[in-house]
């Protein structure tokens, strides 16, 4: 469905801009001087509460989530709502579909930051950073040697999930071989040396690996990397996984709970590398150009980029 301009638009629609600092607003008004927006950044719940008021009478939001699935509740004049998250797992979550307003996310950004940080992670497992690191606390000069080191065009990495996330970053890759259906998963995991879920939390995702299913990467015993979401695999099937060395590692950035619990065996767990969910991090040049790209189609009366399914859970 496209999102109709209203008549040729002499006047510029209300924006409610929230943030936590005011450096996403500050730059949004740098890149566009034309807009009309109304400010309000948030430090506390009451903030969140007169945030939440305050957008309800502008025609567009953007926001980050915890501000958007209040707002939700009642969107009042809202027409379009723009998440500055590129991951709306939670707000398809709370609602099955959306009352009367269009919800966008940040869809441009988020693939170069993963996929960099996932090529970083595959070349630090690979020359055994953190084992150096150690023999350095440790003043101990250690060489790996006898170690296989391959450099990232000698190894076959599977990637779950193929929207911007999952394309990008591979560009350090030699090629790709090809794209397979969900049919083809045990086939994937037999091959690969490595493992990346970049896939959202649906409800055809949730619990994919499950099942015993790593148990197919046992031949090459695959690293598991994960920065899609946390609910692909339980907790304790990752760690059988990992126990019964049907996996040689895991890099995890995201989990089923988040912040993950003190007392989780993760923590401890050898050949588990812990990152607290920050493979993508928002950064706010590219969050506001994501946010512009659409504003301009809102204006132009075409239909908006990254649109939330809210049936399909992303």
């Amino acid at each position: 469905m496209a999102m109709a301009a209203s008549a040729s638009r002499m006047s510029r629609p209300l924006i409610c801009a929230v943030s936590t600092t005011k450096d996403f607003v500050t730059v949004l008004k740098q890149k566009s001087q034309d807009l009309v927006i109304k400010e309000m950044t948030i430090a506390s719940t009451e903030s969140i509460d007169n945030a939440v008021q305050e957008a309800t009478l502008c025609e567009i939001l953007v926001a980050e989530n915890d501000v958007i699935s209040k707002v939700l509740e009642n969107p009042g004049k809202l027409k379009w709502i723009h998440s500055t998250w590129a991951g709306v797992d939670k707000l398809t979550a709370q609602w099955k579909k959306l009352p009367g307003v269009i919800l966008t996310r940040t869809g441009h950004g988020f693939g170069q930051l993963i996929g960099e940080y996932v090529v970083g992670q595959i070349i630090s497992w690979e020359r055994d950073f953190h084992s150096l690191m150690a023999s350095q606390r440790d003043r101990h000069w250690k060489r790996n040697v006898g170690k296989t080191i391959l450099p990232l065009t000698r190894l076959n990495i599977g990637v779950l999930g193929v929207g911007e996330i999952g394309k990008r970053g591979w560009d350090r890759c030699e090629d790709v071989d090809g794209y397979r259906l969900l049919a083809d998963l045990k086939d994937i995991l037999v091959n690969c040396d490595y493992i990346c879920n970049v896939l959202p939390s649906t409800p055809e995702t949730v619990g994919l690996l499950n099942n015993g299913m790593l148990r197919n990467c046992e031949a090459k015993r695959a690293v598991f990397i994960n920065v899609g979401r946390g609910d692909v695999i339980s907790e304790d099937e990752l760690i059988q996984a990992i126990r019964s060395e049907w996996l040689g590692g895991a890099i995890l950035d995201v989990f089923e709970k988040e912040p993950l619990p003190a007392d989780s065996p993760l923590w401890t767990e050898p050949g588990v590398i812990i990152t607290p969910h920050c493979s993508g991090p928002t950064i706010t040049s590219l969050a506001t150009d994501a946010f512009l790209i659409n504003y301009k189609r809102y204006m132009e009366g075409k239909d908006l980029l990254w649109k939330c399914d809210f049936e399909r859970g992303y």
